[in-house]
């Protein structure tokens, strides 16, 4: 069964189950009740119901969905479980949709067909009025608009007075003629189109409608011929283009209304008529796929402009076969068209001329304004350029005027940001007035954000108007007012505090960015104002640092710092500088002497300023960078003075914050007991004061303690405590948002993986530690993830792999001087190399281990790697036994000095097999059992589990 594609009276009925599918509607209602389905999903169904009880192949259903476009199956998949989720598929018994392995999918629920008469307001019926419908042709497949249709054809048979409003080139007019025939049959096929588009004396409206309708005009009064024409029929009206009637419109509407109760009317227009009796539908764009770090192929499918993108590719004969790489550009092309419609067929268009990337980038060029569309296009709708001059030349010269200056907006703005744009301090203009009208005729979007309405110009009629700005000449004084603006709001707004980022907040991250980089551009720019790039890129500094764009924030404060004047140097702008200079760079460039040296700076200015509190940041930022270039004494000592410094000014932010920074030096130290005083005790602390904003140079230090805790609890024994600890940071982790404090949520709990011998949970969370900081250009965190990935392939048996990584990522972590995990790193690769059988390497490499720990102090692994050189010093040709015991003793000490239960046991073994190869059998039954006896937990972790038939294999030995 085919749905009808005439212009019959009736309409085909499918009834499953308690569905009624409305084929030639496109609606499907359970028990009477629409349901809400995707446009593609309702395909698929329809092309299953069409041949129930069928096998239909993928390739077919494809076909079907997809005309012309080459998709994956994977993107079938998607569409029929979200099918089947809308259906209820598998519950209660119910079956409608089954897969047949390998061939594809079959309709099996019963159905049955039957046809019905649309229900329409019952009104008498005179003969007289005679004429055939002159509706446009319906295009074959419309994308994105099921559910906008039905529910403009709901409203119309309730109310009927619809007006379908929204920006040019959002298909106001497809979709009006959708509905139109999705209603014809139930008019008798009295449904008339009217387009007003090339209407340009308002005069003639009544007329044009009274011809089109074959209604004689007599008198000077067309508007009471036509109402006396209309009394008493059954009639579907639609009134296209109106934006530039509505003066004329709205009367003669109101008219048609109230004179004829059995005429609905359907006006599209750029803006509401605001006539008596009226519903306004406003059409939304169509939804693009969010910017997403795992964006693919399928996923992407699932959204209407991808959909629409790729049709129209297809159908200018260009085939894209979507895979996840170009998933991304294409949602981006996507979203940087606001969803629009014409803009997506326009784009489309010049795909076989350019390339799908070589689209993406010239999407920022004023030139895709002119690109061209289909020939039999309205004049307005062939350039986007022509359909934005229409709309433009309707505005007063004041709307034009405002218009072309909240086009330096970059995203979003508030009423308050517009009228100091706009219009400075002359308060000539009433901007709120004005800006309100713009939103009516949808040159201007809005968003309430709690009890605040945010705006924005869709990015095409931005791009136009921006032009019409620089010809204007305005350009320079506009986007000084723009950059002054943010100077005032980002020093008044405590970006630290936790208000600003709460998701009811007025304003969002999204709020501030696109703008503030746009006015740091202009600022530093031939035509910018240094003074104002200086405070605007300090105003701006903790903005860039707390989201985490800290290439973004590394340039701009070295710009900043660069361009200081007399005027800054030695302020508070200077210092907030030097921090932000220091964090980005730190971050994205590694330990270098400049971070030192911005960090001395910063801490020499707070002396000068005597400003205390902004001290306890510098000196949080010597001691981290002191724990990534592997000193731990000196961690150990500025976490001291942080926490006498914190308590003498009694700010229990900086008590907290030293408290943890002095826990994770000491747990870096090897000093697990007191660590986890520290830890713990600044953890209370915070649970007491949990509005506090605790994050210091970039990231949450909070999660890097308890990253630490969660070792600290293997190490002491409890593996575990420290599995359940580490899981829970790694939930944390995934729900920040910034990728710093991700990125060290998943360095600290993969060891702990790596340790209970849990290689798959590892691997998960290293591949996606080096993913995340590839994408956000965390070069040191990238090295780190990929020498973690190293040791997981020696400790799998791919030693040589493994071994090359581990080179590859300590040569970068040396070049940034980020020493904090090399110790281990240098223990794996000791490890890889003896796996290979190239000793003298390994013994280098071990030794260069050692040197890093003796430099640090004192290193919570120092007994790992002591244990490691015994194990290299036993295992060569000609092993050094009395060597390897003296190393391995030692190793034994130190683990037991520092608590360390889980390093003891380690080393236990490695001693006691040294000892059963010289047959002191009774000797390493009893250093093992000894150790083993002293753990209450984690027996089925790799260490315990080893251990365990190690015992076994020397008492059979003792026996």
């Amino acid at each position: 069964m085919k749905a009808s594609k005439d212009n019959s009276r009736t309409a085909s009925i499918v009834v499953f189950g308690p569905f009624c599918l409305l084929v030639s509607e496109r609606l499907l209602k359970k028990e009477g009740v629409p349901v809400r389905v995707g446009s593609r999903a309702l395909d698929i169904l329809l092309a299953l119901v069409e041949q129930a009880g069928t096998i239909v192949s993928h390739q077919d259903l494809i076909e079907a969905v997809w005309p012309g476009v080459t998709v994956d199956e994977s993107a079938l998949r998607v569409h029929v479980s979200n099918l089947r989720k809308t259906l209820g598929d598998g519950k209660a018994g119910a079956r409608y949709i089954t897969n047949v392995l390998g061939r594809g999918y079959c309709f099996v629920a019963p159905i049955a067909d039957r046809s019905v008469e649309t229900q329409i307001p019952s009104v008498s019926s005179k003969s007289g009025l005679s004429f055939a419908s002159n509706l446009p042709p319906q295009l074959q497949r419309m994308i994105g608009r099921d559910e906008s249709v039905q529910t403009i054809c709901s409203q119309l048979l309730s109310s009927r007075f619809v007006s379908i409003v929204a920006s040019g080139g959002m298909g106001k007019t497809t979709v009006a003629i959708s509905v139109a025939y999705s209603l014809l049959s139930g008019f008798d096929g009295a449904v008339v189109f009217v387009d007003l588009g090339s209407i340009a004396d308002s005069s003639l409206v009544a007329n044009t409608v009274a011809s089109t309708l074959n209604i004689h005009v007599q008198g000077n009064d067309p508007a009471s011929s036509l109402i006396a024409g209309l009394v008493n029929r059954k009639l579907l009206l639609i009134l296209d283009s109106c934006e530039h009637l509505v003066e004329v419109i709205a009367p003669l509407s109101e008219e048609i209304f109230n004179g004829a109760l059995g005429v609905c009317i359907l006006v599209t227009s750029r803006e509401a008529i605001r006539a008596e009796g009226e519903h306004v539908y406003r059409l939304p764009s169509l939804e693009s796929p969010v910017e997403s770090q795992a964006m693919t192929a399928a996923y992407a499918l699932t959204f209407p402009a991808v959909q629409l993108f790729l049709e129209r590719t297809g159908a200018s004969g260009t085939q894209i076969e979507l895979n996840n790489a170009d998933a991304a550009v294409v949602a981006h092309i996507c979203r940087s068209l606001d969803g629009l419609p014409l803009a997506i067929e326009l784009v489309a268009g010049r795909i076989n001329a350019h390339g799908l990337r070589g689209v993406a980038q010239l999407l920022s060029d004023r030139l895709r304004l002119q690109w061209q569309g289909r020939r039999a296009a309205l004049p307005r709708h062939k350039t986007l350029n022509a359909m934005l001059d229409w709309s433009y030349d309707l505005l007063s010269d004041v709307e034009q005027l405002v218009l072309l200056r909240l086009s330096i907006f970059v995203g979003t703005f508030n009423l308050n940001a517009a009228e100091d744009v706009v219009d400075g301090e002359n308060c000539e203009i009433e901007v709120a007035e004005v800006l309100g009208s713009l939103v009516e005729k949808s040159l201007v979007a809005t968003t309430a954000s709690g009890r605040v309405m945010i705006y924005r110009l869709l990015e095409t009629t931005r791009a136009y108007a921006f032009e019409k700005l620089r010809q204007a000449g305005e350009l320079n004084l506009v986007a000084k007012r723009h950059a002054c603006h943010f100077v005032q709001v980002l020093k008044l707004v405590d970006i630290r505090n936790p208000t600003f980022w709460d998701r009811e907040s007025s304003f969002k991250i999204s709020a501030y960015l696109g703008n503030v980089r746009a006015a740091l551009e202009w600022c530093f720019s031939d035509h910018g104002d240094t003074s104002i790039a200086v405070d605007l890129s300090a105003s701006a500094a903790p903005l860039f640092i707390e989201a985490s764009l800290l290439s973004e924030g590394l340039r701009w404060s070295r710009e900043a710092v660069s361009k200081l004047a007399n005027t800054y140097l030695g302020t508070s702008v200077e210092m907030k500088l030097q921090e932000a200079l220091a964090t980005s760079l730190m971050f994205t460039r590694g330990n270098s002497d400049d971070v030192r040296i911005a960090i001395t700076r910063g801490l020499e200015l707070t002396e000068m300023l005597g400003d205390q509190p902004y001290r306890l940041r510098f000196l949080a930022g010597l001691m981290i960078l002191s724990t990534r270039i592997g000193d731990y004494r000196a961690a150990l000592s500025l976490s001291q003075e942080s926490k006498l410094l914190a308590l003498s000014l009694e700010d229990p932010a900086g008590i907290i914050m030293s408290d943890w920074m002095l826990g994770f030096a000491q747990h870096l130290s090897g000093d697990q007991e007191n660590s986890k005083v520290n830890c713990e005790a600044g953890l209370a602390l915070a649970a007491a004061f949990p509005s506090l904003k605790l994050s210091l140079f970039g990231y949450d230090n909070r999660i890097l303690v308890v990253g630490a805790l969660a070792q600290g609890l293997w190490l002491r024994g409890f593996p575990e405590q420290a599995l359940q600890a580490a899981s829970r940071v790694l939930d944390e982790g995934d729900l920040e948002e910034r990728p710093v404090t991700k990125c060290m949520s998943m360095v600290y709990t993969a060891s702990v993986f790596l340790w209970c011998g849990d290689l798959a949970k590892a691997k998960e969370i290293i591949e996606t530690l080096i993913g995340h900081a590839e994408r956000y250009s965390l070069r040191p965190y990238r090295a780190v993830g990929l020498g973690l990935k190293g040791e997981l392939l020696v400790k799998g048996g791919h030693a040589a792999a493994g071994v090359q990584l581990l080179y590859d990522a300590l040569k970068v972590l040396n070049e940034e001087q980020h020493n904090i995990q090399v110790t281990a790193l240098r223990t794996a690769l000791a490890e890889g190399l003896a796996f290979l059988g190239q000793f003298n390497a390994a013994l280098i490499a071990i030794d260069k281990a050692i040197d890093q720990a003796e430099f640090s102090g004192s290193s919570f692994d120092m007994p790992e790697i002591l244990r490691k050189k015994g194990d290299l010093l036993g295992a060569r040709q000609e092993p050094d036994t009395q060597g390897a015991e003296v190393f391995l003793r030692h190793s034994l000490e130190r683990a037991k000095n520092q608590g360390n239960l889980s390093w003891e046991l380690r080393t236990a073994r490695s001693l006691a097999k040294l000892m059963v190869r010289q047959d002191r059998f009774d000797s390493a039954l009893n250093l093992l059992s000894n150790v083993y006896a002293r753990f209450t937990e984690g027996f089925d972790t790799f260490d315990l589990q080893e251990a365990k038939k190690d015992l076994e294999y020397m008492k059979s030995l003792c026996n």
